[in-house]
């Protein structure tokens, strides 16, 4: 019957993606636990859901703050919130920090682990901003910032553990710190790799995708375009 082909939860009836839900609620379970969290899908948010907040709406019902509050901590919290500039306020406390253990960062990190801010209105890596105020800018256009720690996926914004260097050098200290897929063999089978287009074509972002089968997002991304299992998704 039609109704079989639209998404389980009530008042929805957008087309039927995985699990009996839509694309919407698939991807609110598989990144909450919850295909109901945030409110109903089609309803279009101008300010934050979060009781006492004004801001502007960006996604799940939130403002970017308590959105990305929600990412981290599970919990959106109330409407009182950092005050803006707190982060970029963190790093210009520990730009001298002269411990040799990792230094943790205590804000919002992206969907890998990195620690990030948000920086006159733009995201970026927080590690790279505490290379550039403890080391100065890229000596070069294609610099990235490297940790000698190898503990950049776990926040580490440590000044002494960070330095310019090369992409090449930045893969090169991916492999000695044992985080490199390079040269080993994919443990996927092929009932993963079909699940993994499944995955792909609700729009799951490749990043969780990887961490879920426990390898590299350039592998994810060579089943996507077809360069790796293509004789079997027929995207080769």
């Amino acid at each position: 019957m039609a109704t079989d082909r639209v998404c389980s939860i009530p008042d929805c009836g957008k087309p039927l993606c995985a699990r009996g839900w839509c694309q919407g609620h698939y991807r609110r379970w598989k990144t909450h636990g919850d295909p109901n969290i945030g409110g109903p899908l089609n309803v279009r948010r101008q300010v934050c859901s979060v009781e006492g907040c004004s801001e502007k709406h960006m996604a799940q019902g939130y403002c970017t703050a308590h959105y990305q509050r929600f990412r981290t901590k599970g919990d959106a919290g109330s409407a009182e919130r950092r005050p803006y500039g707190q982060a970029l306020q963190w790093l210009t406390d520990h730009v001298n920090h002269l411990g040799d253990e990792c230094l943790t960062w205590p804000f919002s990190t992206n969907e890998l682990g990195y620690a990030q801010l948000n920086n006159s209105g733009k995201m970026e890596r927080a590690h790279r901003r505490m290379c550039i105020m403890a080391h100065g800018e890229p000596p070069f256009a294609e610099a990235v910032a490297r940790h000698s720690c190898g503990n950049g996926h776990l926040a580490c914004v440590n000044p002494r553990h960070l330095c310019w260097g090369t992409r090449a050098q930045n893969q090169q200290d991916m492999v000695e710190h044992g985080r490199s897929n390079r040269g080993k063999l994919s443990s996927l089978s092929q009932a993963d790799v079909l699940l993994i287009i499944k995955a792909l074509d609700c729009g799951e972002t490749q990043a969780s995708i990887a961490r879920q089968y426990g390898v590299s997002p350039a592998t994810i991304y060579s089943i996507h375009c077809g360069a790796n299992w293509g004789w079997l998704t027929g995207r080769g």
